[in-house]
Parts: structure tokens; sequence; C-alpha cells
């Protein structure tokens, strides 16, 4: 809102008489005017609505309290917000950016620095990062990073996730659906749920083990405790396409024959000399078949 006028339009006019009071009052309204030049710190009584064109802040900007954007938004400096931020369209950050309070992102979410987010975040529509991230509480739909997500509180995630470098959770996670090809992939350090496929604890063989089935373990350890040949059968109870199932033989003088779940002999593996050898079977189309065979002398 402006200012008032001190004397309505077409009241001035030459050789005016200017009274005291009118001299007061702009005066006043100059004291309240906003000195962007040297900065200062502004108590407005009322909310700014700015229109138009909007605003274009290529510094840092810093918000203590709630920001609401009802559109897009599009920052190449970096953010530092220490109240609420909701964005009601998409958001896209070049920058670094920093959340103490709560982010929620109506649209897509790209940043291209590493965000930091101290509290609670709700991304409904995906969010894309190409830098570190780090998190206190995320609800995500769908969550897509190149770099490191660092999970201090809750995760969830209703949508896909995927990490090409990792995610550390200390907090607890709910997981749909996670795919994770090495052992180390997926650590709960807190409580967690996963409830989709994840890597399965190694498993020691003996001669009494005959049944091998991802959803007990995906490696099985024959050593020192196999006292004789023995023969185990892949199971495919359970099983779904991309499950693996590997086989190491250390022990002396002993093989282990793995058949196929029908009951066929698929290979025979025996440690020579003190040889370890080790077979790795793959489901494919809803078949087992060997993947690999390794010989460490």
């Amino acid at each position: 809102m402006h200012n008032s006028y001190t004397r309505a339009g077409g009241m001035w006019a030459p050789f005016t008489v200017v009274l005291a009071a009118e001299l007061a009052d702009l005066d006043a309204k100059t004291f309240k005017a906003a000195n962007f030049d040297d900065g200062g710190t502004w108590a407005p009584s009322s909310v700014i609505t700015i229109g138009g064109q909007g605003i274009n802040v290529t510094g840092p900007a810093a918000f203590g309290q709630l920001v609401s954007f009802g559109s897009d938004v599009a920052v190449t400096g970096r953010v530092f917000a220490h109240g609420q931020l909701i964005v009601g369209g998409s958001a896209s950050f070049s920058a670094p950016v920093t959340f103490v309070s709560s982010a929620t992102i109506d649209g897509v979410l790209t940043v291209s620095g590493s965000p930091s987010f101290a509290g609670l975040a709700s991304f409904s529509n995906g969010i894309s990062v190409t830098g570190s991230s780090a998190f206190q509480g995320v609800t995500l739909g769908t969550l897509a990073t190149s770099g490191n997500a660092f999970v201090a509180g809750a995760l969830h995630t209703a949508g896909s996730a995927t990490f090409d470098s990792g995610i550390n959770v200390t907090g607890t996670a709910t997981l749909a659906g996670v795919a994770c090809t090495d052992v180390n992939a997926t650590t709960l350090a807190a409580s967690g749920t996963i409830t989709g496929r994840s890597v399965r604890p190694a498993v020691v063989g003996t001669a009494s083990t005959t049944t091998l089935s991802p959803v007990n373990g995906n490696e099985y350890y024959f050593g020192a405790s196999l006292t004789a040949d023995t023969t185990v059968q892949i199971s495919d109870a359970g099983a779904v396409d991309g499950d693996w199932i590997e086989v190491c033989n250390a022990s002396t003088g002993h093989t282990v024959s793995i058949n196929d779940p029908g009951g066929s002999l698929m290979i025979t593996i025996k440690n020579l000399s003190g040889q370890i050898d080790s077979v790795r079977f793959k489901r494919i189309a809803g078949t087992w078949v060997k993947f690999s065979v390794t010989h460490v002398p």
C-alpha cells in the first residue's frame, strides 16, 4: 500500500503556502520510506505483496519465518531459509540451499548444489539432487540423487528411490521397494523397515545343507564344516527375477554339486590343492542360470 497524499491531486499550485503540519506529514512519510542503499530493519504491520514483474534477488537471501511461493521459483544464488518454506509450484536452486525449518514443494525440486534440510521436508512430485544432500526428515514421492544422501530423521519414499552414491540412514526408514547389489548398499543404524528385495546374509553350509534359497541367503559358504561330498538344490520358492545365489567351496577334497529347482545338475565345484571354487547363479526370466564361475588359487 502506498502512503496517502499529503494534499489531494491538483491542490498544489504556485506560491502555495505550505503548512507546518504538511511539512511534518512529508517528513514522517520520508522517515518511513525504505533505505535500500544503506539497508536496515523494517517491521511492516501488514503483508507486503509484490505483483507485476515480481522481484529478482541476485545476492544471498535469509528468511527467518514462513516463506510461501504460489508458483514456480528459480534461485541462482545461495539461500538460507530459517523459517518454513512453501512453494506451490516447482523450485530450482543452482547453488547450495539450507532449510532450517520445514520445506514443502508441490512441484519438482531441482538442486544443483548441496542442500541441507534440518526440518521436515515434503516433496510430492519428486526431487533431483546432483550434489550431496542432508535430510533430517523427508517424505518423498520419488527421489533421485547422484550424490550422497544423509538422512538423520525419518525417511519415507512413496515412489522409487535411486541412490547412485549410497545412502546413510541414522533414523527410521521405510522403503517400499529396494534393490541392493552390494551387502553394504543399505545400512539401517536405527530402527527401519525394508519390504522390498535386499541383500541377505551369508550362510555357512554343511554336509546336511540340501537347499539354496535366495529368500534365506544370497551367499552359501562351504568350508571346514563340509566333511563329505554333498548335493544341494536351488529353491525357486519366493524367488523373483534378479535374485542371485553364490556358492563357495573352500573345503579340502569334497565336492558341492548344485541342482536346478527341477533336480537337474547344473555344476559341481571342488577344492583342489587349496584352490577355492565359487559359482554364481542368477534368476533371469524365471530360470536360474549359471552366471559366473571363479577359481581362486
